[in-house]
């Protein structure tokens, strides 16, 4: 957000229609009221929170996905009401969020240095999802149907895109479940 000189003067003077960003001017999560009674049916002031990480995407329930680090490696995490959770053991991160809570992105399996694609629900765990001939894959996006859009590098080394599409009953046939352990995953 870039403020003009006016605005920052303003906000020097505490004028109350000034717009202050968040930090040494001004409280975290509040904003100036307007002048004049305030009632109870004001309506609410957004909250604003900080996150422990970074976000690559944010769903309509306002759930985002991204990364956190820990141990000095970026892991895969979903930010939900401001809670960060870490949702697979490998290094990596997420870098989409459906509106069924159905996240994408990529991780790099134990022993192997390229990224394998993953999609991860709280319900069934994570997923890989690397086409059957890449050795290299990662997630642009996952839109509400469930389609992926994912780029990778073939075992003959031409890079492309691709669209993994669920079949009618909305599943999209998964390589293996991704633990900790899985080592073995190429």
């Amino acid at each position: 957000m870039t403020l003009d000189s006016a605005a920052v003067s303003r906000a020097s003077t505490s004028d109350p229609s000034a717009v202050v960003p968040p930090g040494p001017h001004s409280p975290l999560g509040t904003s100036p009221l307007p002048a004049g009674d305030v009632t109870a049916a004001a309506a609410p002031v957004p909250r604003l929170q900080y996150l422990t990480g970074f976000v690559y995407a944010i769903n309509e329930q306002g759930e985002a996905a991204g990364g956190s680090v820990s141990d000095g490696q970026t892991m895969p995490t979903v930010f939900k009401n401001g809670i960060a959770m870490v949702i697979l053991g490998l290094p990596g991160f997420a870098v989409g969020i459906n509106s069924a809570a159905s996240v994408v992105g990529s991780y790099q399996p134990a022993g192997n240095s390229r990224k394998h694609l993953f999609r991860w629900s709280a319900d069934a765990g994570a997923f890989d999802l690397t086409p059957d001939g890449y050795h290299y894959a990662e997630p642009a996006a996952i839109n509400n149907r469930g389609d992926i859009l994912g780029f990778g590098e073939t075992v003959s080394g031409k890079s492309e895109y691709f669209l993994l599409t669920p079949d009618p009953n909305g599943e999209l046939t998964p390589k293996a479940l991704i633990t900790a352990g899985s080592a073995n995953v190429t």
